[in-house]
Formats: C-alpha cells, structure tokens, sequence
C-alpha cells in the first residue's frame, strides 16, 4: 500500500508538471496568433518572428551583437519606410517624421519597455509620463542653459589646460597616449565637479583611470538584457557582491558606480542638514539645488537623486568623450580638412567657427527608442539628404550658400523635443574649446591606426550608448 501510495503521489506531482508545461506552450501560442493577427499593430509590414516574439530583437541585440539598426534599416528598405521590430514597437524609417515624433508641441509618453534598458527607472532619461518628466526636466534646466554654461568657462578652460599637461608630459616621454581614455577622463571630470562640486581627478591618474571606461562598457552591454529582463538588476543587488561578480565581472563595476553616486547624494544630504544656508549659496551644485528646490518629496529621495547623478555623469561622460575622439580620428586622417580647420581657427574667434561647427555637426550618435521609434544613424545616414554620409565631408556643410542651415532641422545626435539632450549646451562647450586648443597648440598623428582598423570608430553595434 505505501508503494502504491508513493507512486500515486509521483505521477500525480509529473502530471501537475506536465500540466504546468502545457498551459505554458498554450498561453504563448495563444499571445503568438494575438500579435500576429489581432494586435492593434498587426498590420504592419515585417517578419513574422520579430511580431510574434522578441526572439529576433534578443538574438541581434544581445547573442549576435551586430548593429541591429542596420537590421532595421534592411527591414525599412525591403518592406517599407513603417516596419514592426518587435510585438511593441514600430521603426520609422522617414528624416522628415523626425520632427513630429520627437515634437515639442505633441509630446509623447515613453514606452517602458524603451525605459528600462539602464535600470534607473527613476531617472529622468526612464521617466515614462510626459508631466512628470516636465517636472524633473525644469529642476535642472537652468544648469544647462547658455548662460549657466558661460558661468562654467573657466573651469572648462581650468580642465583642458589640466589635458594639456598630460599631453605634454607623454609628448616629453616619446609615449603614444590613449586620447579616448583621456578624453574620458577630461569630461567626468567637468561633470563630476559641476553636479557634485567634487571632481574625480580622472586627469590627474597615470593610465587615465582604464576601469572606469569598462565601467560605462559594462553599463552599456548590460542594456539589451536589462530591457528583456529588468528584473536581473534587482536580483544583483541583493546577491552578496562576490557572488555577483564572479557571475559577471562587468556587474561588479556597475553596481561599485551606482554606490558612489549614492555616497556622493548622501554627501549632499547631509551637508544640507548641517548646513542649511546651503541654498544661499552664490553657485550651488546641480543636487544642492534640486534638494533645495521645490519639488515634491519623493523627488528627492536618496534613491531617485542617486539614479539621477548615474543619468548625468554617464551621459557627461561618455558622449561628448566620443565626439571628441571621432572628430580627432577623421581630422588626423584628413589632413586637407585639418589644414582647413587650423586656418579657420587662425582667422575667427572660437564662437564664430564655421569649420568647427561642421565637424561637428559630422560626427556624435545619441540613441532614443520609444514604441513608436527613430534613430539618428537612419536620419543621418540617409543617402539623398548626406550624400556619402559615411565619409568624413565637413564641406557638406560649410560649402552651402546657407551655411548648412537647410540639413541642421536633419541632425539629430542631441535628438529633438521635450526629450532632447538637456546637455547639449555643456557638450557643445566642451567640443568647441577642447578641439580649438588642442589642434592650435599640438601636431599630433595616429599612432599605430590604420584604414583596415577603421572599426575603432566605426558603429558595428547598437547600445544605448553606441
């Protein structure tokens, strides 16, 4: 009887096993036909698979690691300027819908989905309501506008004669020198000290702090699988540290960053209470501001201004870094551009540089998804607005009789609308003065670069921060 019974017991667990699996199968193969026949998007042009499953975008994304937006831009070109890419999402692919997608005067909530692809869901790039994001856009708004970013110049100068000093002491080693760790280096610094009031001296180490570029690689890679899967970040910070990176090292450095930024909010948090003339104060800092600021309660949390700080000093850093280190490549690469550039900044004051402008109107990718998306490399890269938009050509630009005023509605690396780069006038700054003082005062060259290794400034792959 205890042998029957035991075995009874058995097959019934299999059978609610069994039945588990089934409902599974079922309930995906119902939600399959859904999307594909009966979803308000069904349709739409595009392969099966990328409407019925994520299984396609996860396989681009995260397995094969290619540039899925020119997945996308194959997709557009064989079925259509509309085509769906996932169950959720349409891609656009049309320059001149950019400006009413990303509209200033018809704003648009953000998808979820898109939002969480660097687990800062309290973050003001994660915000999903446009109200809310209104808000919280406001709070720091003035910190970015021209005339707060003029206030910043000498400290802008302070920081790129610190560069210029690194460069002179490997020009007097006969080193060659990383200029994209430096270049890092010199906008984390400038970020840093203007949200916290507390540089990282990034400058000031010797190899130009390498673990902090894996950082921002990590956060980046770790994209893709948090927007599948954004509950994996959670699960992280509750594992022990050891254990979470001996399962992924990358986790490690992530998780070390969104603790400084913690440290750092707590830091002004406590100084506020000890302190509370702190508002007072002629220049106060991006986070003593927002403390102080009239903001709802709960928008000034540890935990949300610590996503904040990540938001800012990631986006700081790395972008404009990257802007800089391109533009350099094609320059030294150039030279008939780069003698054009140095005449141009003999002739004009910094403000006034045609040139300049032009190259940097050539270079810089900022990705924004919604479920309803567009990406800046399509609109840039389309061959009947830039011709050859793959070839490094300031001229494009400069040789217009506009001025190049007719394709500017057409650059979109800051993207447009109530979304767009709260930063663009740090960054800018950053690029205007950087590139000016170091091509006036250096002759530099490649070193070890050449045609066949184009593809250390080339996109082959899409991250947020690609």
């Amino acid at each position: 009887m205890a042998l029957l019974s035991e075995l009874q017991i058995s097959w019934s667990i299999k059978q609610w096993m069994a039945c588990a699996v089934a409902a599974i199968i079922a309930y995906n193969l119902v939600l399959a036909v859904y999307r594909l026949y009966f979803s308000p998007i069904a349709h739409f042009p595009g392969p099966k698979l990328t409407a019925a499953t994520f299984l396609y975008e996860i396989y681009y994304n995260i397995v094969k690691l290619v540039l899925s937006v020119r997945s996308q831009h194959l997709l557009t070109t064989l079925q259509g300027p509309i085509v769906r890419i996932n169950p959720w999402e349409l891609h656009v692919n049309d320059p001149d819908f950019y400006e009413e997608l990303y509209s200033r005067n018809s704003p648009r909530n953000k998808s979820k989905y898109s939002a969480d692809q660097l687990g800062m869901p309290d973050s003001k790039f994660s915000t999903l309501g446009h109200n809310l994001l209104r808000m919280r856009r406001q709070s720091i708004s003035n910190f970015f506008s021209i005339k707060s970013i003029r206030r910043l110049d000498h400290i802008l100068i302070f920081m790129a004669e610190k560069l210029c000093k690194r460069i002179d002491e490997y020009k007097k080693s006969g080193k060659p020198m990383k200029i994209r760790l430096a270049f890092q280096c010199l906008t984390t610094d400038i970020v840093t000290h203007y949200a916290f009031d507390k540089t990282w001296n990034f400058l000031d180490s010797p190899d130009f702090s390498p673990e902090w570029i894996a950082t921002i690689k990590a956060t980046t890679e770790m994209g893709h699988i948090i927007q599948q899967l954004p509950w994996i970040i959670t699960l992280f910070e509750a594992l022990p540290r050891w254990t979470s990176a001996s399962i992924s090292p990358g986790i490690k450095l992530v998780l070390n960053w969104q603790d400084r930024m913690v440290d750092h909010i707590k830091n002004i948090m406590n100084e506020n209470k000890r302190n509370p003339e702190m508002s007072s104060i002629a220049n106060p800092n991006i986070f003593q501001a927002l403390l102080d600021s009239d903001l709802p309660p709960q928008e000034k949390t540890l935990n949300r201004l610590s996503q904040e700080a990540q938001s800012i000093v990631g986006a700081g850093a790395d972008t404009t870094a990257n802007a800089l280190t391109i533009t350099t490549f094609h320059l030294l690469s150039n030279p008939p551009v780069l003698q054009k550039l140095l005449a141009e900044l003999e002739r004009q004051c910094l403000i006034h540089m045609l040139n300049l402008t032009s190259l940097l109107l050539n270079n810089c990718h900022i990705w924004h998804e919604t479920s309803v998306a567009m990406t800046s490399t399509q609109v840039h890269h389309n061959e009947d607005i830039f011709p050859n938009s793959w070839d490094f050509v300031p001229e494009r630009w400069c040789d217009r009789l506009d001025g190049g005023r007719g394709l500017e509605c057409y650059v979109v690396n800051f993207s447009k609308g109530g979304r767009n780069c709260a930063g663009i006038n740090l960054a800018k700054a950053e690029l205007f003065l950087v590139l000016a003082i170091l091509f006036r005062r250096y002759k530099m060259e490649l070193y070890e670069t050449e045609t066949d290794r184009v593809c250390d400034v080339d996109m082959h792959y899409e991250r947020y921060l690609a």
